[in-house]
This record gives structure tokens, C-alpha cells and sequence, in this order.
């Protein structure tokens, strides 16, 4: 018997402008988990700006990033390490389950 990882997509939360996707929403799908059997991704400021700049085809500031998380903070929320001196984000239980405030 095989086992199937399944796999949900990431909600849209944000529209973006001229029909392409938003920086919230290329967020969410970072910090979106692959498959019901992996754990949900935390990531910092550095990699979130990274990601999003690949996912957009462009060079996204550091600013837009932050702007873009502390807006919306029924989306994401701050993750307390006590190993490491980066600040990490992750997506709030409510964006988790695909409703925020």
C-alpha cells in the first residue's frame, strides 16, 4: 500500500495589481506548507525578500517586505526563537486555515 502526500494550495488574501499576483500573496505561498505532513515554514526578512523578488521577476525592497507583513497582522505572525538572534515569520492559525481578520 502506498501513501500520497496531499497537498493544498495557498488561499489568495490580497489582489494584485494588473491582474498579477500580490507581495502578500507571493508571502502566503512561501510561508505555505508543501503537504499535510510538513511543518509549517518560518522564514526571516531576508529570505522572505529573496523569495519574493524571484517569484515577481524583480527586485523587491526590504521595505515593500516588511510593509507588506506588518499590514497584515491576521496573516502573519512573529515566531520567538531562542536560538537564533534573526526575527522569523510564519502565517497566523487563521491564515493557516485560510481565513484571516
Amino acid at each position: 500500500m502506498t501513501t500520497t502526500k496531499r497537498t493544498t494550495a495557498a488561499p489568495s488574501f490580497v489582489k494584485g495589481r494588473k491582474g498579477n499576483t500580490s507581495v502578500v500573496d507571493c508571502l502566503v505561498r512561501i510561508l505555505w506548507r508543501q503537504s499535510d505532513d510538513d511543518p509549517w515554514p518560518e522564514r526571516t526578512f531576508e529570505e522572505l525578500r529573496a523569495a519574493v523578488s524571484k517569484m515577481q521577476d524583480y527586485h523587491v525592497t526590504p521595505s515593500t517586505v516588511r510593509s507588506s507583513v506588518y499590514q497584515y497582522p491576521g496573516i502573519f505572525e512573529r515566531v520567538t526563537s531562542t536560538n537564533s538572534a534573526l526575527l522569523r515569520w510564519r502565517l497566523t492559525k487563521q491564515a493557516r486555515a485560510g481565513r484571516a481578520s
